[in-house]
């Protein structure tokens, strides 16, 4: 039925995704320095070193390349440290799955310290086995890897793990390793939604229902 969870982070149990298209707007800001309107499009298909040199040139900036990176970490830091929000149904969702003895982690590719702040500030840190990240596990989320370790942390086989997941990519990958995926509704990647759920076992809009998916678990 369901031996162990593993809940992705930034747009699953996070509504955060939105914020990842304004971390340069956000650090030209407070450089004082307006950004152009398609600024976060230009950034998310760049690495983060890619990202600042774009900046450096682009706006002229007397900084260097790893200052640019550095300060816009700040940014990004202070959002999980004081920004960041659940969504909405998280933690009676956790506590239910507390009481039915299940054991739960988060495999994220957001880095370990700003994903402790946020989860340990909101409250969902005492619920987790263990979190892990991408960069402990050495590959992002096209590989299953992160999954695998998971699970053999928590003591469950994939068949019977269920990985909580908002985009296509992540579900496909460890839908494709065996696990059990939950697909949730995040309004950042509304166009890919039906995508998602092709490629979900289950589908949800919000964490409000927890006895809707256990009944569907608990038979599928």
């Amino acid at each position: 039925m369901i031996d162990g969870v593993i809940f992705d982070m930034d747009g699953t149990l996070l509504d955060s995704m939105y914020f990842w298209e304004q971390v340069g707007t956000t650090y030209l800001k407070t450089l004082g320095l307006q950004a152009e309107t398609d600024l976060g499009k230009q950034l998310l298909v760049r690495s983060r070193e890619d990202g600042a040199a774009y900046l450096k040139e682009q706006y002229h900036l007397k900084k260097s390349v790893p200052e640019i990176m550095e300060g816009m970490h700040r940014v990004v830091h202070e959002f999980y440290e004081s920004i960041a929000q659940l969504k909405a149904g998280v933690l009676p969702f956790l506590q239910s799955l507390r009481e039915k003895g299940i054991p739960m982690a988060v495999a994220t590719s957001t880095g370990r310290f700003d994903a402790e702040c946020a989860l340990g500030r909101l409250g969902v840190l005492p619920y987790l086995s263990f979190l892990l990240t991408s960069e402990e596990v050495g590959v992002g989320k096209t590989s299953p890897e992160i999954y695998f370790q998971a699970a053999e942390r928590l003591g469950s086989a994939p068949e019977k793990t269920w990985v909580f997941e908002d985009v296509p990519h992540a579900a496909a990958t460890a839908r494709g390793a065996g696990f059990r995926v939950v697909g949730i509704y995040d309004a950042s990647s509304v166009g890919i939604q039906y995508d998602l759920r092709d490629l979900s076992d289950y589908y949800m809009l919000d964490f409000t229902d927890f006895d809707a998916f256990y009944r569907f678990a608990a038979t599928n």
